[in-house]
């Protein structure tokens, strides 16, 4: 097999949505060499529309987000930085920051929608002289807790590239281990199986929020599912039960109720879980002058747990960072609505200035070049066990679980795993969806109580003794992965005359 041993960068950054081309643009802009590799040219960012930039009216209203999403089990400390950075810069700052964007309409409520604030952040790094790299991270070496590089397969060859720091900026991993979701389908590992495996922490990976309209079917040029919206789908449509056929005016009645005060996110998990119970729906749409019938039903949307960091977006290992949905902590157990952007924006800012700051006062760790490299290649990359994994995570982490489906898929899992040699790159990579996948259900079944969006059937009540995070972990790379509650007391946030106190 080639393989390359490239020069090093002071900062490697992994993701090209927005978390991690503003990461990269920070470490640039603090005098650091930066290299971002990315495996498509499309992100979950492309995706984003109409609300989802939006900014709270003030203190108070981002409070009350936290406190009604959340459920108590959001990071005070991240909540604190994420309050602070966000009273540093306005509307008007962002349009500056964002002409593209700012230029031409995007969605219905706001220009500054993902596809135009991704186009200038790339223009941005462009002229900070960041250097683009294409291909799949497979591992990130960090020998006794201190981060030294990353091991990528690109254009047919495994490089090595030295690193004095890393940010992770891959996104959730939803894409990956659900079958039916609304996030790209890249064929990467989830940036939680990298951290993991590098001996960071992960958290709460059993919160996962739900959109209740995805196209059943369908998917787009980028392989996602299309997402039909409450204005999309407009407040006098039909909406009717694929279970039984019948009109189900709950949904109807609240739609033209939040489209009318534009603020559809509320009752989202209520109208998600009747769309689930009612194995999807149906509505009936012109399109082009053709009456055409749409069915419709839940999709994953987005991982709320994820690589554990603090209020500086750093993690257990020393050099290593994560930012944007990678990052966990921020949201509890709901996502904050409509602030999908402006989260990647404030966590990839601060996570790209203090891995350059990091890397300016430490030197570039040993690096084995010849370290972690499979017994040969198989292009094509993976076979039917990828399809599998979606399955399986489809059918018992859904919207709504049971104790008997986690264990059941925790069965075919392990069984799956055992048969994985690790002889091939496709093998690693197919692990680590498998680890990740492992992990979330073993988190489900310790949370015996429904919380935001996890919802238990055998325990649908919300125990608030039971307000701890969950934390996964490993002791070595090649050992097996923890489950437990962490030490830490969960804390909702309070302010105090516009200050933020916990």
């Amino acid at each position: 097999m080639a393989k390359t041993f490239q020069p090093g960068y002071d900062v490697v950054v992994i993701g090209k949505g927005i978390a991690g081309l503003t990461a990269a643009v920070n470490a640039a802009a603090r005098g650091a060499s930066v290299a971002l590799v990315y495996h498509s040219t499309l992100c979950s960012s492309h995706l984003a529309y109409e609300g989802v930039f939006r900014f709270p009216e003030n203190i108070d209203e981002l409070d009350h987000m936290v406190r009604e999403h959340g459920c108590g089990l959001a990071d005070p400390k991240l909540l604190a930085a994420f309050f602070h950075h966000y009273r540093d810069f306005g509307q008007d700052d962002l349009e500056r920051i964002f002409p593209l964007a700012g230029a031409k309409p995007i969605g219905k409520k706001h220009r500054l929608g993902g596809p135009g604030i991704l186009a200038d952040l790339e223009h941005l790094c462009n002229s900070t002289g960041v250097t683009f790299i294409r291909g799949t991270v497979v591992k990130i070496d960090a020998p006794d807790g201190i981060l030294s590089a990353v091991r990528m397969y690109h254009v047919r060859r495994l490089i090595t590239i030295q690193a004095k720091s890393v940010i992770i900026a891959s996104g959730g991993g939803i894409g990956n281990i659900y079958g039916t979701s609304d996030n790209c389908a890249a064929c990467c590992p989830p940036g939680t199986a990298l951290a993991l495996n590098a001996g960071a922490r992960l958290r709460d990976l059993e919160f996962i929020s739900f959109h209740p309209f995805g196209a059943i079917g369908c998917r787009t040029h980028d392989g996602t599912t299309p997402v039909f919206t409450f204005f999309s789908i407009g407040e006098n449509t039909e909406i009717y039960s694929n279970e039984t056929n019948r009109r189900i005016p709950f949904i109807e009645d609240l739609i033209a109720t939040r489209t009318a005060d534009k603020n559809p996110h509320d009752n989202i998990f209520r109208i998600a879980r009747t769309v689930w119970q009612n194995n999807g729906i149906h509505i009936f749409k012109n399109i082009r002058g053709s009456l055409q019938r749409i069915n419709l039903s839940v999709v994953a949307h987005s991982l709320i747990g994820g690589i554990e960091v603090n209020a500086d977006f750093k993690t257990a290992v020393n050099g290593l960072y994560a930012a944007g949905e990678a990052a966990a902590g921020l949201n509890g157990a709901g996502r904050l609505p409509g602030m999908a952007l402006l989260e990647g924006y404030i966590s990839g800012k601060q996570a790209g200035i203090n891995a350059a700051d990091h890397a300016g006062k430490s030197g570039f760790y040993p690096v084995d070049p010849d370290g972690f490299f499979p017994a040969s290649m198989r292009f094509g990359m993976f076979s039917n066990l990828t399809d599998t994994i979606k399955q399986i995570a489809d059918a018992a982490l859904f919207i709504e679980r049971t104790a008997a489906g986690l264990q059941l898929a925790r069965k075919r899992l392990l069984k799956l795993q055992s048969g994985i040699l690790k002889n091939h790159l496709a093998q690693h990579i197919e692990n680590d969806l498998l680890e990740t996948a492992l992990a979330m259900v073993d988190a489900s079944l310790l949370r015996k109580e429904s919380r935001g969006n996890f919802s238990r059937q055998d325990f649908p009540g919300m125990d608030p003794g039971m307000q701890r995070n969950i934390v996964i972990q490993k002791n070595r790379p090649d050992s097996e992965i923890t489950v437990s509650w962490s030490n830490e007391p969960a804390a909702f946030l309070a302010c105090s005359n516009g200050q933020p106190s916990f």
